[in-house]
């Protein structure tokens, strides 16, 4: 049986036979998906019905993967690759397999940006029969939502953790004790005024201190920023615990440098104001500031023109 295509004709043997027409026209090539289904073929798939029930090869990798993704909800290719594999190819590769098993799924925010991977139901079942201590995985958690404010947010959040926790590994005197995101910080106290971003717990010199984390995108304005942290230092007064932290440093950091110098002109303002520490990308984000990328408050409002890493030359814990 042919299908008759004018200039070329597509028959079952899947060759093509050129067919002579008075007005002969541009060549063209019908795919099979095109042709009706009373001829004989057979409509195409879905790539995920195609690839359902194809075994897949888990190895501690995979787990490790699932695991990082129900902690940090979403994270992009390039963060995946950071933690786990030594190209992003091979992180590719491996995400596509994952992909097909129906354990993660992608958020699209625009065709141009890098695939970001959430952890499907599938995925959250599969890692707590996989661990060995069920109470280290979190509770599933639906996607984030898919928007340019809350999308740059969590990630630049999520390049901070992983920077921090790498920073953290290379160097001896430090060690992350704990982070605790905003979303598992509000699940414990739904009524708490004051909600950083996450809490975290770095011990130093066998000596623990509190950081309430702070990531800024240039969504309010400086101001309000200032405002907020001014009811940090409000808190610590009165030595009102937040979350179990009783005056943590209060940690900015800002998406890029001119913001930061934004902000510590409005936190100036703010009479008191201690316990500050203000960082920008992408310095912040070589170890999570560990040993440089954060600024002198009082040094950085004062500064004019450009500014280059050595303003921000500060670590963490100073």
């Amino acid at each position: 049986m042919v299908c008759d295509t004018g200039s070329y004709s597509f028959s079952q043997s899947r060759s093509f036979q050129p067919i002579q027409t008075a007005c002969p026209r541009a060549p063209r090539r019908v795919a099979v998906m095109d042709a009706p289904a009373s001829d004989g073929f057979k409509p195409r798939a879905s790539r995920r019905r195609r690839v359902q029930g194809r075994g897949i090869r888990f190895c501690d990798r995979d787990v490790d993967i699932l695991l990082a993704l129900a902690k940090m909800r979403m994270l992009r290719t390039t963060d995946i690759s950071n933690l786990f594999f030594g190209a992003i190819g091979t992180c590719q590769k491996r995400m596509r397999k994952l992909f097909d098993a129906g354990l993660v799924r992608t958020l699209v925010t625009y065709l141009a940006s890098e695939n970001r991977y959430v952890l499907t139901r599938l995925g959250h079942d599969f890692l707590c029969e996989a661990v060995e201590d069920e109470a280290q995985v979190p509770a599933f958690r639906a996607a984030p939502r898919v928007d340019g404010r809350s999308t740059l947010h969590l990630d630049l959040l999520n390049q901070y953790r992983i920077a921090l926790a790498r920073g953290c590994g290379a160097n001896g005197d430090i060690e992350l004790v704990r982070f605790t995101p905003e979303w598992d910080l509000r699940s414990s106290d739904p009524r708490a005024l004051i909600v950083p971003d996450a809490i975290m717990l770095l011990a130093v010199s066998r000596r623990q201190r509190a950081f309430a984390l702070e990531i800024d995108t240039g969504t309010e304005p400086p101001k309000r920023v200032a405002s907020k942290v001014a009811r940090y230092d409000e808190a610590a007064m009165l030595r009102r615990p937040i979350f179990g932290a009783v005056a943590p440093t209060v940690t900015v950091v800002a998406a890029t440098p001119r913001r930061a110098r934004s902000l510590a002109r409005a936190i100036v303002t703010k009479p008191g104001v201690k316990r500050v520490r203000l960082g920008a990308t992408p310095f912040v984000l070589d170890d999570g500031g560990v040993r440089s990328g954060f600024a002198n408050l009082a040094r950085l409002a004062k500064t004019e023109g450009g500014l280059e890493r050595r303003d921000f030359g500060e670590p963490l814990t100073t």
